[in-house]
């Protein structure tokens, strides 16, 4: 197999299509969500100014500091899912550009009602995502983070050397970016949907790599 892998990838912010996309999928996928502050950096320029020159009350302070310094890590309530990544297989994957709260829902709706098995890498970060928006999360689920600690005797419980990049780097190279803090500006760049689907494939070729390396065990 040649590295690094080239992943090939469709991606879309119709429903319509997205729908089918899902509806479509194989009993098992891999899924991964990107995700940004809800706020432009028009509006977080406004807040510093807010910050800087308003004789603001401890709470109004609070409140705008934690929106001016949110990113895609901060609570779902400073966030947005700016993209659902899913991989049929190690190189081919479809991205759902998630620019409206409408497609947010499907996407969402669809994740926690399938019976469809998903593959998904530190699963906790995204099924609260998932949870915020419908109450709920996945039915049948796979995390290879969990798995891999497993694998590695590794009972830290932070991203210590199971982090996705750390264990596919090998495989797929720079990911296409170095980093993966979005904004919402970042949202239609290539190189933007082009991480996100890289990162859905790269979590289907973890699971197999765990599958045959659990193979190895087995009596």
């Amino acid at each position: 197999m040649e590295y690094p892998i080239k992943v090939n990838y469709k991606y879309t912010n119709n429903t319509y299509k997205a729908k089918q996309w899902l509806d479509n999928l194989p009993d098992l996928f891999a899924a991964d969500f990107e995700t940004a502050s809800k706020y432009t950096k028009k509006e977080k320029d406004t807040f510093m100014y807010r910050l800087q020159h308003n004789n603001l009350s401890f709470e109004e302070h609070r409140q705008l500091l934690q929106k001016y310094t949110s990113n895609g890590l901060s609570h779902p309530s400073l966030t947005v899912i700016t993209h659902l990544s899913v991989a049929d297989s190690y190189n081919n994957g479809y991205v759902i550009v998630c620019d409206s709260d409408s497609i947010r829902e499907l996407i969402c709706n669809f994740l926690v009602t399938t019976n469809k098995t998903q593959i998904w890498h530190n699963a906790c970060f995204d099924f609260l995502r998932i949870y915020y928006i419908t109450h709920k999360i996945p039915k049948q689920y796979i995390d290879t983070q969990l798995l891999s600690k497993s694998l590695l005797n590794n009972a830290n419980p932070l991203k210590d050397k199971t982090g996705l990049k750390e264990l596919m780097a090998y495989a797929y190279g720079d990911w296409a970016i170095s980093k993966d803090e979005f904004t919402l500006e970042d949202m239609w760049k290539e190189s933007t949907i082009r991480y996100s689907a890289t990162d859905s494939c790269a979590t289907y070729r973890l699971y197999e790599d765990i599958q045959a390396e659990l193979k190895k065990w087995s009596i």
